[in-house]
Formats: C-alpha cells, structure tokens, sequence
C-alpha cells in the first residue's frame, strides 16, 4: 500500500491478484497430504474469514486536519530544513502537489507506522524510487534513511543491495549509480518553525 503512490497504482493493481493466487495456494500447501475435500473446506475458511474481516484499513480515516499535520510532521521527520526549498522547486504546482504529498502520500501511507516503522517504510520506499532512477528524490530518502537513525554505512548496504537488484531485473540505473550515503547531508538544526 505504501508503493501505490509511489510508483503508481498499475502495477500494484496487476500484483493483487497474483498475490490472491500466492495466498490460496499458501493455504494448499498447508497439508499437501490432505484430501482434496479437506483443502476445499480450508481455503473455504480462509477466504470466508478474509472475506467478512479483512475491510479496508483506511476506510474510515479521517483525512482532515490530523492526517494534514501527521504527513506534514512526517515529512519534516525526513526533509527537515530542506523542506520548504523542495517544496518550493514545484514552482507555480507547489500547492498541488503539497497537498497530495501531506494528505495522501505521506499523510495516509507512509506516516502510518501501525504495521512497518518509519524506518522500515523507508526501507520499501526508497528502492521503489531509486530504482525508477530518479536523483533527487532518491536523495532526499537516503538523506531521510539516516535522520531516522540508519547508519552511513547501513545506508550504504541498502543502496549496494537495490543497485544489485536493479542490475539483476535489466534496470540500467545512470542517474543514482554512484550516489553513496557519504554524499548526503544530514545535519539539522531543530527550529520551532513549521
């Protein structure tokens, strides 16, 4: 959920339902030796619990002013002072697009830390952009990896690790090849300004 506004929502609207049939057959596999009565009943199980239980989490999420101040203050988490100078490069779409970054983007999915951390849900995002590569944003998240606490060096396995993966998948990256960590700046001074 956290990739959908990240790298748009076509590929995670293709991935669901092989994720479906991924699941099913998790639930097969439980008991190879089963009869295929007994499997039926259990998939039967499954998808009636899924089915009754499993509604959207953000169905009732209020998306006003505390989900504005959440994003925002999440953003602020990652960007700090660099913030109203990246906001700033969307010229005359600023307010657009810092309402879609503080509402939705941040503000529903990636300040939601009730299941991954921030740290993990940097750990899912800053791949998904690096390797669409991207500079600047790549950037700004491996800057935002260590203001949450990654070291330089852990920094630097992660990146080493989605560079591999891009190389594996075909994905010739020119943009963020030779980004390092060391390359970021990540000092900050707190301000009471917001």
């Amino acid at each position: 959920m956290k990739l959908w506004t990240i790298i748009g929502i076509v590929q995670p609207i293709v991935a669901f339902p092989h994720l479906g049939r991924a699941e099913l057959a998790a639930v097969a596999a439980l008991d190879p030796k089963a009869d295929d009565d007994a499997t039926r009943a259990r998939l039967n199980e499954f998808l009636t619990f899924h089915t009754q239980t499993q509604d959207s989490r953000y169905r009732s999420v209020n998306t006003g002013p505390t989900v504005d101040q959440r994003g925002f203050d999440y953003m602020l988490r990652l960007y700090r002072h660099n913030l109203p100078d990246i906001m700033a490069s969307w010229r005359r779409h600023q307010a657009d697009v810092e309402w879609l970054e503080m509402r939705v983007i941040y503000g529903l999915f990636l300040s939601d830390v009730e299941l991954l951390d921030a740290v993990e849900s940097e750990l899912v995002v800053s791949p998904a952009i690096m390797a669409q590569d991207v500079l600047a944003p790549t950037f700004w998240h491996v800057r935002g990896l260590q203001r949450l606490g990654v070291s330089q060096e852990d920094t630097d396995v992660v990146l080493n690790v989605i560079k591999l993966a891009a190389a594996w998948a075909g994905r010739e990256l020119k943009d963020v090849a030779n980004l390092a960590a060391k390359d970021v700046d990540v000092e900050w001074e707190p301000t009471t300004a917001k």
